[in-house]
């Protein structure tokens, strides 16, 4: 009795839909409206997977305002910029827009503090490159290496998004150990 269990690595198995889907049906009176600035994408694209696991690793939430922070040492302005995020700070891009929360609502992104997120069931719905750019965004984030060691690894302070990464990473043939 252990708490060991054989997973196959690298198993390919990838999402074709878009987590986008229904989006607009659902909130046809709110996306896109001539009042808001921002434009909502219709479909999820690469450069909105990577936005994804960004705001995963850095990304955090004023409802009340509709306020989506992303604070981030990398230089990210190229792919925050296109949604309509304007840099506040050094390290700190915001977007104050309902139809993007909405979109991260209809997404499930978990608009929580840190220790409470994970990956939602629409994002395991992403394709293989998708899934790439998402974990390209968490990266950028909250990843690191060690040259020396050949090390590589994602800090969180959510176990469960620990594990969700973990899991992503073994469907691409990395193994990882928290």
């Amino acid at each position: 009795i252990g708490d060991e269990l054989c997973i196959d690595h690298s198993m390919e198995i990838w999402g074709k839909g878009n987590v986008l889907d229904g989006y607009k049906e659902k909130y046809s009176r709110f996306a896109n409206a001539r009042k808001h600035k921002v434009t909502v994408p219709v479909n999820c694209d690469n450069d909105l997977s990577y936005l994804f696991g960004l705001w995963m690793a850095e990304g955090s939430i004023e409802k009340k305002i509709h306020r989506l922070t992303i604070t981030c040492g990398d230089d990210v302005s190229s792919s925050l910029e296109k949604y309509g995020f304007t840099k506040c700070r050094k390290d700190q891009w915001r977007l104050n827009s309902e139809n993007f929360v909405r979109m991260f609502e209809h997404v499930g992104m978990p608009l929580v503090r840190a220790p409470q997120k994970y990956i939602p069931e629409k994002i395991w719905n992403l394709s293989r490159e998708q899934m790439q750019y998402f974990l390209g965004g968490f990266w950028d984030g909250d990843g690191h290496s060690k040259r020396l060691r050949k090390e590589i690894g994602f800090t969180s302070s959510s176990l469960q998004l620990l594990r969700d990464i973990q899991l992503v990473c073994s469907n691409f043939g990395a193994i990882g150990h928290i």
